[in-house]
């Protein structure tokens, strides 16, 4: 996927991030910052809003109340389907789940295609409208991919940026500090120029998503023979590399049980920095999002939505974890997902 295709979303990505602001303002209460509601939910039907709108280019309305009912139900029956996933359930279920959910897609596909034919647009508009003109079919198989890909991935991401954020105040404050510059107020306006100033933000993701990888790791297929420590490994044979271990580790990442965006920074080279010992010096062992041919196709949208909500909620509020004795929970299905609950505190700032 293309910068420039995922930038064109990014007015409507904002808008959608505001919405979830304002969810936040409404069910928040002003005198202990708690929130009233499921915060995870309300992230996941964010993360849902945003992926809809560029893969199957329409508005559910899952965070203003005002949601369709089949959008309701195309995101009961994702999650249904990810857990039968995980769990080997009866294959007729889990088919009868993927083709409750090839129809809801076509719906909103023939929606949309209805709307682009009425506006009679000579160039697309959109990663969607792009993938109709080629053909409607691959448009739809593609909506589905990116649903799958964006629905509690994206989500789950952000509570673990949050948490580490909110557990360490200090690297907070710097990160607002940075954001200031770019949103003098709460309300002010991102776009594609501003938003490209925010290293430390970026920063801030990579390091949550170096300590607590949503998906423990990748698995490749050899397309040759190799030898990998002193072992001959045959042409075809499954390599699963351990992200997860390999990013906690000392001898990749020195102080790894540190939170340290700094060390995600581009520093002048003539000014040294105790920081510059924390960075790892293999580029492979990072790869959050896979590499080459097989990278995540839906990298730099997850990259925009995750920037625009964090920026937002960051500039709006100190966000505090409360339980002194617990930390953020976690479930293993397919991938790591926070569990329990979020014990986050908003409290709004100048």
């Amino acid at each position: 996927m293309k910068v420039q295709n995922v930038r064109e979303a990014l007015p409507e990505l904002d808008c959608i991030a505001m919405e979830l602001i304002d969810k936040v303002d409404s069910v928040r209460n002003p005198a202990t910052g708690m929130l009233n509601t499921d915060f995870f939910n309300e992230l996941r039907m964010w993360s849902f809003e945003s992926i809809c709108y560029v893969a199957l280019n329409s508005r559910l309305h899952l965070i203003t109340g005002e949601v369709d009912a089949d959008a309701v139900r195309m995101s009961n029956i994702m999650v249904e389907f990810l857990k039968a996933t995980y769990e080997h359930d009866i294959f007729k279920r889990l088919m009868n789940l993927h083709d409750q959910l090839t129809e809801i897609t076509r719906k909103f596909v023939d929606a949309a295609l209805e709307r682009i034919e009425k506006e009679n647009n000579k160039e697309a508009s959109c990663v969607f409208e792009k993938l109709l003109r080629v053909d409607k079919n691959i448009a739809v198989v593609m909506a589905i991919d990116m649903l799958f890909s964006g629905l509690d991935t994206t989500s789950s991401t952000v509570v673990t940026a949050l948490y580490y954020l909110a557990k360490n105040q200090d690297k907070q404050d710097v990160l607002r500090e940075e954001l200031r510059t770019i949103l003098p107020h709460p309300k002010s306006p991102l776009n594609v120029q501003n938003i490209k100033n925010l290293p430390y933000l970026r920063a801030c993701i990579k390091e949550s998503m170096r300590i607590t990888p949503i998906v423990s790791g990748t698995l490749r297929q050899t397309g040759r023979d190799l030898v990998l420590s002193g072992y001959k490994v045959p042409k075809g044979t499954g390599v699963h590399m351990r992200n997860m271990e390999l990013c906690n580790t000392e001898a990749f990442f020195p102080r790894c049980n540190e939170y340290l965006p700094e060390r995600w920074l581009k520093l002048p080279k003539n000014l040294p920095s105790a920081v510059e010992e924390t960075k790892s010096q293999n580029p492979f062992v990072y790869l959050p999002f896979g590499f080459g041919p097989r990278t995540c196709i839906g990298k730099r949208l997850a990259d925009l939505e995750m920037e625009v909500l964090l920026a937002r909620l960051l500039r709006k509020y100190k966000i505090s974890w409360t339980d002194e004795q617990r930390g953020l929970q976690y479930k293993s299905l397919l991938m790591l997902a926070p569990c329990g609950e979020m014990k986050f505190k908003f409290e709004e700032v100048e």
